[in-house]
């Protein structure tokens, strides 16, 4: 368990220590921890991205995962070398694709729609939902979002071509997930 010392960027005066837990993500943007002093929240640890401004990246993706789970969900931090973290709430649930066949409810297609438009709802265009990027909570009967990435204003300002890229890329995602939603409501017979 490794301790580091975080403060948000605009008031470098207030330091606090975080126990950094078990691994339990990685991806193109950083690698995600559970908080070990704290098992309820996740600290995402921001990797080096060319072409990008990791602290824009991380501060981005804190607003918009507050902007859907609630205003004290998630914390844009640094360290003392300029390296970006986010502290989040862990959302409940298992990724849709670690999900076993006769997981989900028969109306489990409506449920993903329910999460889908109320990320409409709250401004947020999601780059990257695919079924590692959802969670279903059994408890809830509903589905999450993670890694959420908002690239609404993107799209808009985008030309035609890239909108079209876009507008593929979110289907083949949509398409997938579907797909693997259907997988996992039907049991396995034998």
């Amino acid at each position: 368990m490794d301790t580091i010392t975080l403060m948000k960027p605009d008031f470098p005066e207030h330091k606090v220590d975080f126990n950094v837990g078990k691994l339990i993500g990685e991806g193109t943007n950083g690698e995600v921890f559970i908080d070990a002093d704290d098992n309820a929240y996740l600290i995402k640890i921001y990797l080096e991205n060319e072409g990008e401004s990791v602290a824009e990246v991380a501060k981005h993706e804190a607003e918009v995962f507050r902007r859907y789970y609630g205003e004290d969900a998630a914390m844009h931090l640094v360290d003392e070398e300029g390296v970006s973290y986010v502290r989040m709430y862990k959302i409940p649930g298992e990724t849709l694709s670690s999900l076993p066949p006769g997981s989900l409810p028969n109306n489990a297609e409506e449920k993903f729609v329910d999460m889908f438009e109320r990320l409409n709802k709250l401004g947020i265009m999601h780059n990257d939902l695919h079924s590692e990027n959802v969670l279903w909570d059994s408890r809830s009967q509903s589905f999450f979002p993670i890694d959420i990435n908002n690239i609404k204003e993107k799209f808009f300002n985008s030309d035609i071509n890239e909108k079209i890229a876009i507008n593929n890329y979110d289907q083949r995602n949509w398409a997938s997930v579907l797909q693997c939603i259907a997988q996992k409501k039907s049991a396995i017979t034998s």
